[in-house]
């Protein structure tokens, strides 16, 4: 059910316009341009979200983002009326740069 979004590294602009990284086309309560982004930081594989330009507000598991705020596994984003479910498949203990330079971290060749 839903729809999933590949982040890249760097910010990924959330928002309705077409133009935006994270686009939620067709939904009203989402501004159409910088919402909110979420960054991804490759040396050390973390996520972060933060408010963008709108004036409309964005929560992660019901709390509020006023400043830029760390995303973990499973955490819960709300944008306009729109929940989506953070379920990042880079890590510490897992990631593509790492698998495609052939050097994985868990010891195994």
């Amino acid at each position: 059910m839903g729809k999933d979004f590949r982040l890249v590294q760097g910010k990924n602009f959330i928002g309705r316009d077409p133009a935006m990284d994270i686009c939620l086309e067709h939904e009203k309560t989402v501004s159409r341009d910088k919402h909110a982004l979420i960054v991804y930081e490759p040396k050390h594989h973390l996520y972060f979200i933060q408010s963008g330009e709108s004036r409309e507000l964005t929560y992660v598991n019901e709390q509020v983002v006023l400043e830029l705020r760390e995303l973990k596994a499973m955490d819960e984003i709300l944008v306009g009326e729109v929940r989506l479910l953070f379920l990042p498949l880079c890590s510490d203990a897992f990631n593509w740069t790492d698998i495609l330079e052939g050097t994985d971290n868990s010891g195994e060749e």
